[in-house]
């Protein structure tokens, strides 16, 4: 079945070939006839003038004898010449000497058209029903010595010229037949072809890729340059105008012509391009040995080491532990000035105090065995302190060493962006009784994660967005902890709900412990 590409194609060919066709095989036909009609008229006068002028057909009328001989020069010229059917001799009685009918020899010739010759000596064609039927006649009168003596009409069966001219028609009409149907054959081949090279698409669906591959070109955040076999740059993206809006994309190509030229298979390399440093990603595209272009993928050095500190929690590990050697060095500087004071005493009492504080830390963290996440909530502890914030665990939480399918990483993600995000809802307010409260506990099949604070109240116009990337109600340049939160929520088909009362807001996190496929 043909598809509307191959039936568009087949009928504006037929069109195009139709309409030129049509104009130029109707002129050719009315010529043809025309001419045939001409041919044949030029035939009855040049055979009547003959005949007119012949002496002894001249002397047989003059003399009013009629003969065999005039008869069978008439049928003779008949039998010679295939646009003459009949010809008439006759004298100014209008007897007939000669006759296709030898019956009719004698008799008197008595269609009407016959006066215009007899009478005024007129030579003359007329359309007219005989004897034989129709004819198309010439009149020619005939001379002797200056004196009408009579006429002779030579004539041709106007069925014949009828059958000429359909016979004509009819062959002008077989080969415009003809030319229509193989226009049809070819076009069919012709958007056969080019359909097979369009992958069988139509042109509105190939438009239709175009536009959404557009989209989502310029809706990668990496980018991209795309180069034909030859070198050429077929497709920039957004991204790339984006990460390098002063640096041409030719200009760019120039950095990696090498390996392009090699046809190198780059996963991924570090490179500094136009002073930025730069993740550059290389890959040929070869189909059936044949190489038809590369593709190149680029990704911000800055953005990728964001995204890698996020994700695997370093941020917040780093963040812990500069709060931890804050707090400790402010330890090491009162025991030293208690030392240098030669106040001994002091320093053992401040000594015991920190153990007893530290206890007690330690006893808060107790229920938190997995010591990558005890060790980020310590730092996370020594911030809040710096911040004064009561950050507290709830009694009874309890975090397991090994969580199954959930990797620490992902939960000192979930966890670390959680509480940092309540801190920095503290950030521009100078709220008394700062208070962050982490509840956590984990069973067998699944881990719930609830974490209050007291801050501001999440802004309406965000609330529905707060967990996509760059929404935050901190500013530009933020929103990328709630966001892999989420990510991290929906890798492990868990919930993540926010309730929000008038003593402050909760986060509520579950986390199912099967194999993150089910």
């Amino acid at each position: 079945m043909r598809g509307k590409f191959e039936k568009k194609v087949i009928i504006w060919a037929m069109l195009t070939a139709f309409i030129p066709l049509l104009l130029s095989y109707g002129i050719f036909i009315y010529d043809k006839i025309s001419s045939t009609d001409e041919r044949i008229k030029q035939t009855l006068y040049r055979m009547a003038v003959n005949v007119s002028k012949t002496p002894f057909i001249q002397k047989k009328l003059s003399e009013g004898r009629i003969g065999g001989e005039i008869q069978e020069y008439a049928g003779s010229l008949v039998e010679q010449l295939d646009d003459v059917d009949i010809i008439v001799v006759a004298d100014m009685r209008g007897v007939k000497y000669s006759h296709l009918d030898e019956e009719q020899i004698g008799d008197v010739f008595v269609n009407e058209d016959k006066w215009p010759v007899l009478r005024e000596g007129k030579a003359y064609y007329s359309t007219f029903k005989g004897s034989q039927g129709v004819t198309t006649r010439r009149f020619e009168p005939i001379y002797l010595d200056g004196k009408q003596v009579g006429f002779v009409m030579i004539g041709k069966y106007y069925s014949e010229l009828k059958l000429l001219n359909k016979r004509t028609t009819a062959i002008y009409l077989l080969l415009f037949t003809g030319v229509l149907l193989i226009t049809w054959l070819l076009a069919g081949i012709f958007a056969k072809g080019v359909k097979t090279k369009m992958l069988g698409l139509e042109p509105e669906e190939i438009a239709r890729l175009y536009r959404e591959k557009l989209v989502i070109l310029n809706n990668i955040s990496e980018g991209i340059i795309a180069l034909d076999d030859l070198g050429g740059i077929r497709e920039v993206n957004a991204a790339y105008n984006k990460l390098f809006s002063g640096l041409p994309p030719e200009d760019f190509i120039n950095y990696v012509k090498t390996h392009i030229t090699k046809r190198e298979v780059i996963p991924m390399k570090e490179m500094i391009v136009a002073g930025r440093r730069v993740f550059v990603s290389i890959h040929p595209l070869v189909k059936e040995s044949v190489y038809l272009g590369s593709v190149i993928t680029l990704n911000s050095s800055d953005q990728i080491d964001e995204v890698a500190e996020e994700i695997t929690g370093v941020h917040q590990i780093i963040q812990g532990m500069r709060a931890n050697i804050h707090e400790f060095k402010n330890r090491l500087h009162v025991i030293l000035g208690l030392m240098e004071l030669e106040r001994y005493d002091m320093a053992k009492k401040y000594l015991i105090e920190v153990k007893d504080t530290e206890a007690g830390d330690d006893k808060k963290f107790r229920g938190i065995e997995d010591y990558y996440i005890r060790g980020m909530l310590m730092g996370k502890a020594g911030i809040a302190k710096e911040q004064r914030i009561n950050f507290r665990i709830k009694e009874g939480s309890l975090l397991r060493e090994k969580h199954g399918i959930i990797s620490y990483n992902d939960l000192i993600t979930i966890i670390g962006n959680l509480i940092e995000n309540a801190f920095e809802a503290f950030s521009h307010s100078g709220q008394q009784g700062k208070v962050v409260e982490l509840h956590v506990v984990e069973d067998d099949k699944r881990i719930s994660i609830s974490l209050f604070d007291n801050a501001q109240q999440i802004p309406p116009e965000i609330r529905e967005d707060i967990f996509k990337r760059g929404i935050s109600s901190k500013g530009e340049g933020r929103g990328t902890g709630l966001y892999l939160v989420m990510n991290r929520v929906e890798l492990y088909k868990g919930s993540i709900d926010i309730e929000e009362t008038s003593e402050g807001k909760r986060f509520c996190v579950g986390l199912l412990k099967g194999d993150r496929n089910d």
